[in-house]
C-alpha cells in the first residue's frame, strides 16, 4: 500500500508561514506592550523595545547605546550603564521632534531614557536627566544607523548619551550625541581652624565631625578616595594671617590621623564634658574644604578641636602638631602654621628627645568600660572578655581584641572609656579601651 501525500490548501500554508515567520522575527526581550510602561532597569542591559503603541525605555542611570528594529526604524530600545545605576535625577521628558520638526534634541545634561509617537515611531521624545560629572568632552554624533543596517550604535563608559536625532521617511534613520565624561574627583583641599562656639558653662557639649554631603557625587568611594589622596599629597591651610602649601611628608601624618573623617559621607555627634578651666573660651574645630573636577564644594569636619582664650587667637598648630593641646600654642616643628611675628603666644619647637616620643609606643590596658583612660595618642576600644556575651572570664588582649570589630580615637590627656564618646563596635558585650602612647600626634578630640 502507497502512501500519497495529503494536498494541504494554499491558504493555510501561507498562514503557517507567516506564524513561523513572526515567531523567528521575537527576540527574547520584546515583552508584550502592556509590560513595556514605564519599565526600569537596573542597567548593564539593553532595554525592552518600546514603540508608538506604548512604553517608555528608561534607565536608572546614563546610556552607552541605542537599537531599532522593524520597519521604518519603529522599534527603538536603550542600552544603560550599571556602574552609574542611582547617579542621575531631574529626568524631564523633551518636546516630540521628528524629520519635519527640528529632527534633534540634546540635552543639558545626559539622555536617560526614549518615547515614541505617531505611526511607525515617527515622533520621538528623550528624557534629560542632571548627573554630578565633570564637563563633558570630546561630543560628536554617531554614525547613521537603521533597521536596513546595523541598527545600533553602542559605547563604552565614560562615554555616554546625551541627544538624538533622525532623517527620513517616518524618523527611519538616527543618530546618537556622544560625549565622554568622568566621575568627579577631588583637586585641590584647603584646612583651616574654624571657631566652633564659646563655652559658657561647665557641661556636656555636643559636637559634629564628618561630611554632610551636598552632591550625590560626593558619597561615591572614588571621590572619597580622591579626597584622602589629595590631603596626603599636599593642601593649602589658611589662617588670619598666614596662609602655606603643607609639605607632602606633613600632609601624609595628618591625613593619617583624620583618615576615618576622610572616608565618611555622613556627620556623627559625639559628646565631652567640658570642665571649668575652659569656661569663657573659644572652641575651634579643624575643617577642610574641598574643590572637585566638577565645580562642587564640601566641607568635612574633622575630630580635632582646641581651646584659645577667644576668637581673637587662632591655634597656632597643624591638627596633632600640637605639645600643649587643647592650647595650641608650642608646635611640634613642621607644624606651625601662623607668622611669628604677628602672634607672639605662638612657638615652634624643634624635636628632640625631650619633647618627641615614638611614633609607635607600647600599647597598654588603660580602663574597663566606664572608666577613664588616661592616655595621650591613640585608644583602642572593644570587646573585653574571651567568652560568652555580655562576657565572663579570662580577658582578652590587645592582639585577641583587634580581630572583632572596635573603636579607635586619638586623644589629649583622657577620654571616658564608653559608647558615648567612642561608639559602640560590639553590641551588648562588656568593653575596655588599650592605649597607644604618642606625643607626636597628640589629638585635641578629648576636652579637659
Amino acid at each position: 500500500m502507497s502512501l500519497v501525500p495529503t494536498r494541504v490548501p494554499s491558504m493555510f500554508v501561507h498562514i503557517l508561514c507567516l506564524l513561523t515567520l513572526a515567531a523567528a522575527d521575537s527576540p527574547a526581550d520584546t515583552l508584550p506592550r502592556s509590560l513595556l510602561t514605564k519599565r526600569r532597569l537596573s542597567g548593564g542591559e539593553w532595554t525592552a523595545y518600546v514603540s508608538e503603541e506604548g512604553g517608555e525605555a528608561l534607565c536608572n542611570g546614563l546610556v552607552t547605546g541605542m537599537r531599532c528594529k522593524g520597519k521604518n526604524c519603529d522599534d527603538v530600545s536603550l542600552l544603560c550603564d550599571q556602574s552609574t545605576l542611582g547617579t542621575t535625577y531631574s529626568g524631564k521628558w523633551s518636546s516630540y521632534f521628528s524629520e519635519e520638526k527640528s529632527g534633534e534634541h540634546v540635552c543639558d545634561g545626559y539622555l536617560t531614557g526614549v518615547r515614541c509617537d505617531g505611526k511607525y515611531c515617527d515622533d520621538v521624545s528623550v528624557q534629560c536627566s542632571s548627573v554630578d560629572r565633570g564637563s563633558p568632552t570630546n561630543c560628536r554624533w554617531s554614525p547613521w544607523f537603521s533597521e536596513e543596517g546595523t541598527g545600533r550604535v553602542e559605547y563604552s563608559p565614560p562615554n555616554y548619551l546625551r541627544g538624538v536625532r533622525c532623517e527620513g521617511k517616518y524618523c527611519d534613520n538616527k543618530q546618537a550625541y556622544v560625549c565622554s565624561s568622568e566621575l568627579c574627583h577631588v583637586g585641590s583641599v584647603e584646612g583651616s581652624w574654624k571657631p566652633d562656639r564659646t563655652i559658657h558653662t561647665e557641661q556636656t557639649q555636643t559636637l559634629s565631625w564628618g561630611m554632610e554631603a551636598q552632591h550625590e557625587s560626593s558619597r561615591s568611594t572614588e571621590w572619597s578616595s580622591s579626597l584622602s589622596t589629595t590631603v596626603s599629597a599636599g593642601f593649602e591651610v589658611k589662617a588670619a594671617s598666614f596662609s602655606a602649601e603643607v609639605s607632602t611628608e606633613v600632609s601624609e601624618l595628618v591625613a593619617q590621623s583624620v583618615s576615618d573623617v576622610l572616608t565618611t559621607s555622613k556627620t556623627e555627634e559625639i559628646e565631652f564634658d567640658i570642665s571649668e578651666e575652659n569656661v569663657g573660651k573659644t572652641l575651634w574645630q579643624f575643617v577642610f574644604k574641598s574643590d572637585d573636577s566638577c565645580n562642587n564644594e564640601e566641607t568635612i569636619k574633622t575630630k580635632e578641636f582646641a581651646f584659645t582664650e577667644g576668637v581673637f587667637r587662632e591655634p597656632c598648630c597643624l591638627p596633632g602638631w600640637a605639645l600643649d593641646a587643647p592650647a595650641y600654642t608650642r608646635c611640634a616643628a613642621g607644624g606651625l602654621i601662623a607668622n611669628l611675628s604677628e602672634s607672639p603666644t605662638c612657638s615652634e619647637v624643634e624635636p628632640t628627645s625631650a619633647t618627641e616620643a615614638p611614633i609607635s609606643a607600647a600599647i597598654e590596658h588603660c580602663a574597663n568600660e566606664g572608666q577613664t583612660c588616661q592616655c595621650t595618642g591613640r585608644v583602642y576600644y572593644g570587646r573585653r572578655f574571651v567568652n560568652g556575651k555580655p562576657g565572663y572570664g579570662q580577658q582578652m588582649t590587645f592582639e585577641q581584641m583587634q580581630e572583632f570589630p572596635f573603636e579607635t580615637m586619638d586623644v589629649q590627656q583622657q577620654v571616658g572609656c564608653g559608647n558615648s564618646a567612642l561608639g559602640d563596635p560590639v553590641p551588648g558585650y562588656y568593653k575596655q579601651c588599650f592605649c597607644e602612647e604618642d606625643v607626636r600626634r597628640l589629638q585635641s578630640t578629648v576636652l579637659v
